[in-house]
């Protein structure tokens, strides 16, 4: 499981939003790190958050955290 580093969280920006049928909410949001665009279904983003190309992650808040890197075991 990946961690994330949400004290020092940015925001995303949504560019649009859409609904697709029958009934899926989606914003197309992009990412404050790597400035790729990410279709986002509203019931992803709500649950577990939605994972950026860059491996960051976009939550329901309007906020997107860096994973944590883990440093090698010697």
């Amino acid at each position: 499981m990946t961690d994330y580093d949400w004290n020092n969280a940015r925001p995303y920006k949504v560019k649009r939003t859409g609904i697709k049928a029958p009934s899926s909410n989606w914003s197309d949001i992009e990412c404050p790190f790597c400035q790729q665009q990410v279709r986002a279904y509203w019931w992803s983003i709500s649950g577990g958050g939605k994972r950026c190309l860059c491996g960051a992650k976009h939550n329901s808040a309007g906020m997107t955290a860096q994973p944590i890197k883990k440093k090698a075991s010697a």
